[in-house]
């Protein structure tokens, strides 16, 4: 019966060691689990603000493209398309400018 006790008494001091692990383990997790959800808000927050920068580049983006348009249709207004002018046969450049001028003199 001494001898039960005593084992019954061992086995308590087991168990209560391993109850006393176990919470020390369950407060290391539970530190390291709050840890992890702090990083994760962190990382949350500069995910929304890199997506606030996104957004707003290509709001940027689009203005941009449609300024230049804008600028290319404009500079397309001022120009003149002349058809049935024969293209240069020398290997060298030709004035442009003095051929159109040669053709609307001669047509006016």
């Amino acid at each position: 019966m001494v001898q039960r006790s005593k084992l019954i008494d061992c086995r308590m001091q087991h168990t209560e060691t391993c109850a006393q692990l176990l919470g020390s383990k369950l407060g290391e997790n539970s530190e390291g689990l709050s840890n992890i959800r702090s990083k994760i808000k962190q990382i949350n927050k500069s995910c929304t603000h890199l997506e606030e920068q996104y957004r707003a580049l290509e709001a940027l983006e689009n203005k941009t493209e449609a300024k230049l348009l804008d600028l290319e249709t404009k500079s397309m207004r001022n120009n003149l398309v002349v058809y049935g002018v024969p293209e240069a046969t020398s290997a060298g450049t030709e004035d442009c400018t003095k051929v159109v001028a040669e053709v609307i003199q001669t047509l006016f």
